[in-house]
């Protein structure tokens, strides 16, 4: 039985309207414009507001949410209201996407045969413990589940961009504008659950393939900062922690905000005073996980690390509003608000990149000492931006962080790809770091001089800074050569040839092309050419 001081929330919700058909005053089979679909709906809502006040009912287009202390009571009124709508405007219920939420522990199955029983015009409404309202899920189960739909969008488009094979730097851009954003909606009010990060994670190995491994999570998302590339890939955990922000600060801003610590102190006193305990433990996580917890949680956080709102609008601007022009002011620092906060959390959390380089350089053995080598790596990265093309600033962090797909890499045997003939030849970066046909190309066409043996993995892998400060042109050289035996063996390893002639020509093109669209560099590669 469905006891009168029982609450429940319906969820009116998903495509609530059906048969946009005749209105009064408009000719049968006409479709009712919006503008008369939004005067029907205000109709109905204030209709409600004024016969059942003591519901709690929000509306966005047409679907509608309403909180109801005494579910046997309003239920006869609201098919009333809906059934006048229906006959005066033609627009019905879509009740199998209408969804009851009883606030109270109850199964639910209980729920549902009675209220059938009581109420058989509306008997297609599913009775269950959450539901989906504008995307998000509603309901002392929602838990997680607002993350499960777009989290699988989200893992299939990064899927298929991987496979797309654009290099490194179109994925930070296709990431960025494809892929993330898919979270951004859910994410303004849904803190990510570690499902998230696993899929975050799953995403970037998608789109960056390699062997296992072969960079962290951390670096993709400081590439730009630390490792010299021109975009990095967005973090999700800043994402959301900055629209979070965002909505804390700005949303009804015109009205004076959302007002989310009234709102988190008011559920508090509610909670303290309850008698209702056993609610509260059965449904601790949807008090402390709901959209207003969240944001108030996400504040505090941020607070906590020197964050907080009042920093977030000085570094967004909010001081030099000009007093003459308050309203473009604050428009202003309210578009920039967000990325603001991402910056600062990028800073905050960015990783040192002098120890990284290093770190991964020891993995090579290099002569020279580790530290400056390391520096100077790290000043180099910073001017790749004007020396070269973003492919090949790619390929040389790629090469020094040992991201080759080579047969070596993958604990395997195999001969160089370009037919070398060397007894030692393998397919391995510390082979082609000494190849003879590699050599040849960098002596004859590229235009660097023979060195001796020992410098040649160097002069490869951290383009000779192990050994001592580079001038641009040789660099931009040596960079030239990596990013065209990179080139060539990846795509000798789908497609190999038996003909050394072969390989030598296609590294002759895949030098052409890393100074393609470059104006400096390519001077540097045709004055050596001509010469």
């Amino acid at each position: 039985m469905l006891y009168d001081n029982h609450s429940c929330h319906i969820s009116l919700a998903g495509g609530m309207y059906r048969g946009f058909g005749i209105h009064a005053g408009i000719r049968q089979g006409c479709p009712l414009s919006p503008l008369l679909f939004a005067l029907v709906v205000d109709i109905l809502l204030r209709r409600i507001g004024r016969l059942r006040p003591d519901l709690m009912v929000r509306a966005f287009a047409d679907d509608i949410a309403i909180v109801a202390p005494k579910l046997q009571d309003c239920i006869p009124t609201l098919m009333r209201l809906f059934e006048e709508v229906s006959r005066v405007a033609g627009l019905g219920l879509n009740l199998p996407k209408c969804v009851l939420i009883p606030l109270w522990p109850i199964d639910m199955d209980i729920v549902s045969i009675e209220f059938a029983r009581r109420f058989p015009a509306w008997a297609a409404i599913s009775v269950r413990d959450k539901g989906t309202y504008l995307g998000f899920a509603v309901g002392p189960a929602a838990g997680d589940s607002s993350w499960d739909k777009p989290l699988r969008k989200f893992h299939d488009c990064a899927k298929w961009w991987g496979r797309s094979g654009v290099g490194l730097h179109y994925a930070t851009v296709a990431y960025s504008t494809y892929v993330l954003p898919i979270l951004s909606f859910v994410g303004q009010l849904c803190a990510p659950p570690r499902e998230a990060f696993e899929a975050e994670e799953k995403a970037l190995r998608a789109m960056c393939p390699g062997p296992g491994n072969w960079c962290s999570t951390l670096d993709l998302h400081t590439m730009s900062e630390g490792f010299g590339q021109p975009r990095s890939f967005p973090s999700l955990a800043h994402m959301c922690a900055a629209s979070q922000m965002r909505v804390h600060q700005w949303e009804n801003y015109a009205q004076g905000g959302l007002q989310v610590q009234n709102k988190i102190r008011q559920l508090q006193v509610v909670i303290a005073q309850s008698d209702l305990m056993d609610r509260y433990v059965r449904w601790f996580s949807w008090y402390t996980t709901g959209p207003v917890a969240t944001l108030h949680n996400n504040s505090v956080t941020l607070e906590s690390t020197g964050l907080g709102a009042s920093v977030l609008l000085t570094k967004a601007g909010w001081d030099v509003i000009p007093a003459d022009n308050m309203e473009a002011g604050v428009r202003r620092v309210r578009k920039s608000f967000q990325k603001c906060v991402r910056v600062a959390l990028l800073k905050r959390d960015q990783q040192a990149p002098v120890s990284r380089i290093r770190k991964k350089l020891g993995r090579w053995n290099l002569t020279g000492n580790p530290n400056a080598t390391s520096n100077r790596c790290a000043r180099a990265f910073q001017d790749f931006k004007g020396l070269f093309p973003p492919r090949v600033s790619a390929a040389i962090w790629k090469t020094m962080w040992n991201g080759w797909t080579t047969a070596r890499r993958f604990q395997r045997n195999a001969d160089c790809l370009l037919c070398c003939g060397g007894v030692c030849g393998e397919d391995s970066i510390e082979h082609y770091a000494m190849c003879s046909v590699v050599r040849k190309v960098g002596r004859c066409f590229v235009g660097l001089q023979d060195s001796h043996y020992s410098t040649w993995l160097g002069n490869f892998v951290a383009l000779g800074l192990n050994q001592g400060k580079v001038d641009e042109k040789t660099l931009t050289l040596r960079a030239s050569l990596v990013y065209a035996v990179f080139r060539t063996t990846n795509a000798l390893r789908h497609n190999p040839t038996t003909s050394r002639e072969v390989a030598h020509d296609m590294l002759v093109q895949f030098a052409k092309e890393a100074v393609r669209g470059h104006s400096k560099a390519t001077a540097y590669l045709q004055g050596v050419s001509s010469t």
